[in-house]
């Protein structure tokens, strides 16, 4: 594990409704990669919120040292929703902006059921990721909170999953018949793979979107919403007819890999239910997601609060 040295201490910045303040990472040194020629996709869902039960500190500073170590214009960050607790306010945001709002220009945003909760229009959301009033911008239409962005060679679905579940089903259709790419990458934050019970259920509404994304031969699906880090093989789902809608079979040819990313700082993790035939990896701990996207693989780094690697490996694009 390379050793990472801070040249000043992060402050924890008090947060505010009316002031964004942006933390200074700055003084961390960069460190030789070993991803050279690779663009770097890392993040998480479940973030941020203000006072002591929250980590995003923790996990800022962990992509602060891998922005740190890596040539600065190849590294990408993405959220996998419910940015800013409780409740995506303007007030919640400020809190999001003093941790994760570093890297804010370089971050694909996703927004989950939180930004929702007394707010059915996510106002909060948007004004922070589109600009306030905006009605549209890199990271899709105010309301509608879909988009697609091109990232080297890969294609990257960033989803809603709270609703317009048909009309995302038909534009993510559209899309991936017209913009056919080796590398495909799609971010929503309700997973379907996952194993109830003391974990959260899975989003059967969401199958359709698997369904296209499996049938364009799609290479990874990144998720929240359950608050622990999670990696299956690669699977399908399971087209036997009056199955569950989130059966799915292992698919080692055409399959696509899961990873439940919802570590970023949420305080209170989540309980694992049963472990699926399908899981690799299970990790009930706070952290990021890192990949190293080339033009015809991809490899993962599951990175803790301290920038060890706690899981990882590599694999091929369809």
């Amino acid at each position: 594990m390379k050793t990472f040295v801070m040249l000043l201490t992060v402050a924890v910045i008090a947060c505010s409704s009316d002031q964004l303040t942006q933390p200074d990472y700055a003084g961390i040194l960069r460190a030789a990669t070993s991803d050279s020629g690779a663009t770097i996709l890392i993040g998480a869902g479940d973030i941020a919120g203000c006072g002591t039960f929250y980590r995003d500190e923790a996990t800022a500073r962990t992509i602060a040292r891998v922005i740190a170590d890596t040539t600065t214009d190849s590294v990408r960050v993405f959220t996998a929703g419910d940015n800013a607790y409780p409740y995506g306010t303007a007030a919640d945001f400020a809190c999001y902006n003093a941790s994760w709002g570093a890297f804010k220009n370089r971050t694909w945003f996703t927004i989950g059921n939180h930004e929702h909760h007394n707010d059915v229009t996510a106002k909060g959301y948007y004004d922070y990721v589109l600009g306030v009033g905006a009605n549209s911008g890199a990271m899709g239409r105010r309301g509608k909170g879909y988009y697609a962005a091109d990232y080297g060679r890969w294609r990257l679905y960033f989803l809603n999953s709270e609703f317009n579940i048909a009309e995302q089903t038909a534009w993510l259709q559209a899309d991936m018949d017209a913009n056919p790419r080796a590398c495909q990458l799609m971010v929503f934050h309700r997973p379907l793979y996952t194993s109830g019970g003391d974990d959260l259920a899975p989003a059967r509404n969401l199958r359709a979107w698997h369904m296209v994304f499996w049938r364009h031969r799609g290479d990874v699906v990144l998720n929240g919403h359950s608050h622990y880090y999670r990696r299956t093989t690669t699977i399908r789902p399971d087209t036997t007819a009056g199955v569950l809608a989130e059966a799915a079979v292992i698919d080692t040819a055409t399959g696509f890999r899961v990873f439940i990313e919802g570590g970023g700082g949420q305080g209170g993790l989540t309980t694992f239910g049963p472990d699926l035939s399908y899981d690799q990896k299970r990790i009930r701990a706070h952290g990021v997601l890192k990949l190293a996207l080339r033009p015809t693989t991809y490899r993962w780094e599951r990175l803790d609060t301290l920038g060890a690697v706690v899981d990882q490996g590599a694999r091929g694009c369809h």
